[in-house]
């Protein structure tokens, strides 16, 4: 965590921005990630356009839900396959793989002896150094809707021009909102400024 997270007050409201300052991530992962889900704390006020959160609501979501959690411990020489950094990190085996491949875990073994590939534990120490948490439901989690989300910015000064193309995605996106009310799901159409249709 960035060192000005620990400025922080419990009662102190913050915005996005704030947020992203204080954990070292962008802006856009805090709002499309960390406030889209379900675990975020309830709006406290608003600060212009930007909506207040709490910081200690925040802060305590954000180390449960955000930040990866791995073991600490254990000699930073040992050497661990795939299976055994999988369960160090708490990463499934196939992304150990993935982030093999896309170099966030050297491609380089540290130790290749009898066939098997091993990274030193202070190699993989390394790698974890900031990644950030997904949060998995729980095995007995049943499953749930699954919410789609979509925004389209259009400038004002140019809205004319686009005007028939949002007209048509507006009918187009109704065909669909009947279809699922039948099936029991839901669509919601929004717009600020002008009316689409």
């Amino acid at each position: 965590m960035a060192a000005s997270a620990g400025q922080a007050t419990p009662n102190r409201r913050v915005i996005a921005r704030e947020i992203a300052d204080a954990y070292g991530r962008a802006v856009t992962t805090v709002q499309q990630q960390w406030m889209t889900s379900d675990l975020w704390p309830p709006v406290v006020g608003k600060r212009g356009r930007w909506h207040e959160y709490d910081f200690a609501d925040v802060d305590a979501v954000v180390r449960e839900h955000f930040l990866r959690d791995h073991q600490v411990g254990g000699n930073p020489d040992d050497l661990l396959t795939i299976a055994e950094i999988s369960e160090y990190t708490g990463l499934a085996p196939a992304t150990v793989r993935a982030d093999i491949s896309r170099g966030r875990i050297k491609r380089d073994p540290d130790d290749y002896a009898d066939g098997v590939k091993r990274w030193k534990r202070s190699t993989i120490e390394a790698a974890m150094k900031g990644r950030r948490k997904y949060s998995r439901p729980p095995e007995s989690a049943t499953p749930t809707d699954i919410e789609i989300g979509v925004r389209i910015t259009v400038p004002a000064a140019v809205f004319d021009n686009y005007q028939p193309l949002v007209g048509q995605l507006v009918e187009l996106l109704g065909s669909f909102s009947e279809r699922l009310r039948e099936e029991g799901g839901s669509l919601e159409i929004t717009t600020a400024g002008q009316d689409p249709s």
